[in-house]
Parts: C-alpha cells; structure tokens; sequence
C-alpha cells in the first residue's frame, strides 16, 4: 500500500504493482523493470510490458512517481 503525502490518499497495489514498486530506484528503465519481474514471477502475463508501462503510467498521473 502506497500512501501518497500530500492528499493521504491510500493506493493499494497488486503483487505485480509490489514487484513493479520494488524495482524503481530511478536508474531501470520499464523495459528492464519488465525483464526483472519476467524472471521473477512463475508465469508472468503475456502483456507483461504493458502493465508495466501502465502501472508507471497510472503512478506519475497520481503524482506518486515523477
């Protein structure tokens, strides 16, 4: 669960949401986010690369990630 500072909104995320969040330090890009996560996860869903991109998306509309 995220909290965000500013609005004290709560954002609840899904174990790929979790992994998603545990890779982003500022220096991997989705690409190589996705990468991780596809050698981490049993059976990584086939649009893996576009919920990453979509999670990140979702995350800098929410002001969460810049």
């Amino acid at each position: 669960m995220l909290l965000h500072l500013e609005s004290g909104a709560y954002h609840e995320l899904n174990p790929i949401g979790t992994a998603i969040w545990d890779l982003l330090d500022g220096h991997r890009s989705a690409s190589q986010i996705t990468d991780e996560i596809r050698a981490q996860v049993d059976d990584p869903p086939d649009d893996l690369c576009d919920v990453v991109t979509g999670f990140l998306a979702d995350l800098r509309q929410r002001d969460l990630i810049s």
